[in-house]
C-alpha cells in the first residue's frame, strides 16, 4: 500500500513539473526541482522495499528460529527424516586384512 502511494506521489510530481517546465522562464528550475524530487521520491521507494524486505526475513527469522531437527520433524519438515541413520553396512568392500 505505501508503494502505491509513493508512485501517485511520483506521478503528481512528475505532472506539477512538466506544467511548470512548460512556462518557459522557469524551465531550467523546474527541471533541477523535478531531479532533485525524483531522486527523494527513488530513495524514499527504496527504503519502502528495504524495509519490507527485511521486515519479511525479520518474521521469517522470528517464526523458524526456535525450531530445532527435532522440531522440524515434529512440525512436518519434509526436508528431515524421522528415522535415525541407517546401520546397514557400506556397499563399498572393506576389507580389515589380508584374506
Amino acid at each position: 500500500m505505501l508503494k502505491q502511494e509513493a508512485l501517485r506521489g511520483i506521478r503528481y510530481f512528475l505532472d506539477n513539473n512538466e506544467k511548470n517546465a512548460r512556462k518557459g522562464t522557469e524551465r531550467t528550475l523546474a527541471s533541477n526541482k523535478s531531479v532533485a524530487g525524483v531522486m527523494a521520491i527513488g530513495m524514499t521507494l527504496a527504503k519502502l522495499v528495504q524495509y519490507d524486505w527485511c521486515a519479511q526475513l525479520t518474521s521469517f527469522l522470528a517464526r523458524t528460529a526456535d525450531r530445532t531437527p527435532k522440531t522440524f520433524v515434529l512440525q512436518g519438515d519434509p526436508s528431515r527424516s524421522t528415522s535415525p541413520p541407517s546401520s546397514k553396512h557400506s556397499p563399498y568392500i572393506v576389507s580389515r586384512g589380508r584374506p
